[in-house]
C-alpha cells in the first residue's frame, strides 16, 4: 500500500477487503464464457468528506447507454488483469490523473447476466484533487461527477428501482444522478460494509425510468445486478 494513503481510506481498504462474493449478489459466480470486465471505486478527499467518481455513459452507445457507472469498461488482451484494466478505462475516460491512483484492493468478480459481463470491483486511493472532468476525446462517457459517501448516504438519496421483469434493487438520486444497475448494487454494499449507510426506506420504489410499471416482486437489496451496468 502506498505510504501516503490517509487512514480513513485504510479503513476502507480494510473493510471492504475479504468481502465474499455471496456477500455482495444472490447471483453465482459468472461462467467461463462470460467477458471480463472492471471497475474502478475511487477514494479521494478534497476537504467535502470522502467521495468517489461516477461517470454518464454517452446515449449513443448499445449497450447501457446513458447510465452513470462507476469509470472501466471490458479487459483489453494487453491488460494483465482487473487492476490494469480499470486504471486504464478511468484514464481514457476521465480525467483524473493515473500516476495518482494508488490500487488498494478488488472485489469478486460478479456476474451480470442481462449484459454478459463479470465485472471487477477495484478499489483504489487517488492524490489527485483537482475537478474531475469526462475526456473530451472519449466516445462512450459524457461527463465526470465528484460524489461524497454522505451524499449517497443520505436518507433523501436512497429508494429502490423496480425493473421490467419485477425484481428490485438499491437505487440512489444523487444531485440529480440516477444511479441503479450493477452501480446501485457496488455503491449500497460499500455503504454497507464500511458502515456510512443510514436508515432510509426500502420500502420507497419507483418503476426504472422508461420502462412499464409491473407488480412488484422484490429480490431484496442485493438484487439491482439484474439491471447491469457493465
Amino acid at each position: 500500500m502506498h505510504p501516503d494513503v490517509p487512514q480513513w481510506a485504510r479503513d476502507v481498504s480494510s473493510r471492504v477487503s475479504g468481502v465474499e462474493h455471496d456477500h455482495i449478489s444472490r447471483f453465482a459466480p459468472a461462467p467461463d464464457h462470460a467477458r471480463a470486465a472492471a471497475v474502478l471505486v475511487v477514494l479521494r478527499d478534497r476537504g467535502y468528506g470522502p467521495e468517489t467518481v461516477l461517470v454518464t455513459r454517452s446515449s449513443r452507445l448499445r449497450a447501457h447507454a446513458g447510465q452513470v457507472a462507476f469509470p472501466g469498461g471490458a479487459v483489453d488482451d494487453g491488460d494483465s488483469g482487473p487492476i490494469a484494466t480499470a486504471l486504464r478505462e478511468t484514464s481514457e475516460e476521465t480525467t483524473l490523473n493515473p500516476q495518482h491512483l494508488h490500487p488498494l484492493c478488488i472485489w469478486p468478480s460478479l456476474w451480470i447476466p442481462v449484459s454478459g459481463f463479470a465485472v471487477t470491483p477495484v478499489f483504489a486511493w487517488c492524490a489527485d484533487d483537482a475537478d474531475v472532468n469526462g475526456r473530451e476525446d472519449d466516445t462512450e462517457v459524457v461527463s465526470a461527477h465528484a460524489v461524497t459517501f454522505a451524499a449517497a448516504a443520505a436518507p433523501t438519496a436512497r429508494t429502490m428501482v423496480r425493473y421490467p421483469n419485477g425484481a428490485t434493487g438499491p437505487a440512489f438520486d444523487i444531485d440529480g444522478l440516477f444511479v441503479w444497475g450493477f452501480t446501485g448494487l457496488v455503491l449500497d454494499r460499500i455503504l454497507h460494509f464500511v458502515g456510512w449507510e443510514q436508515p432510509w426506506q426500502p420500502s420507497n420504489v419507483v418503476d426504472l425510468p422508461g420502462t412499464t410499471p409491473t407488480p412488484p416482486d422484490s429480490l431484496g437489496p442485493r438484487d439491482s445486478a439484474v439491471g447491469g451496468v457493465a
